[in-house]
């Protein structure tokens, strides 16, 4: 038996946009044994997909008809199980999607934050809407902020929707070192993209 593993991509390697690629599937039963098992170590990477290893490797299972585990993905994203010392602390993740902060959670973010969670709490953050700042009027920030300030430090996690607003907030952290009251002297935000 061969002794070898592979590190293989993903996009446009075995999959474009929705299609496997000609070709993969068989490779792959070549790999694997009777049960659909492969018989060699393969890791597959992607700088795609902002959601959890076991959610793109059953994808991936389906499409190749193989057994993928999820610690055979490495994701964008999946580097940020190593950055523990964010873990318990307020992170800013901007991106879009519903599954962000659960993504967050499941690299191991205890106190994920994103837009709708600030825009929620205090509103003025959501100030490119014309309706929403006719509304507010005074565009002054609450006595009391929710209990998820300061943050900590900010991830781009992909392109969100509405970058207006992300660009608005993304700038109030930086300038104020994640304090958003005043512009303390302290050391400046790590922002991360991925």
């Amino acid at each position: 038996e061969l002794g070898f593993g592979l590190l293989v991509d993903i996009d446009g390697v075995l999959i474009r946009g929705a299609k496997t690629i000609p070709g993969t599937v068989e490779a792959f039963q070549k790999l694997s044994d009777s049960e659909g098992n492969l018989k060699h170590p393969i890791v597959f990477l992607t700088n795609g997909s902002y959601r959890s290893e076991q959610a793109k490797a059953d994808e991936l299972s389906e499409k190749l008809k193989v057994n993928i585990r999820g610690d055979q993905i490495v994701l964008v994203n999946t580097p940020l199980r190593t950055f523990t010392e964010w873990h318990d602390r307020s992170v800013f993740f901007a991106g879009q999607g519903s599954s962000l902060c659960s993504t967050a959670s499941d690299l191991g973010f205890k106190h994920p934050v994103v837009l709708s969670d600030i825009v929620r709490d205090i509103p003025m953050f959501d100030v490119i809407s014309h309706r929403k700042r006719l509304a507010l009027g005074s565009g002054e920030l609450p006595d009391k902020l929710p209990d998820y300030l300061p943050i900590h430090g900010i991830v781009i996690a992909n392109t969100p929707v509405n970058w207006d607003a992300h660009v608005q907030f993304l700038l109030d952290l930086l300038l104020t070192r994640g304090e958003l009251r005043t512009s303390n002297k302290g050391p400046q935000l790590p922002p991360y993209c991925l």
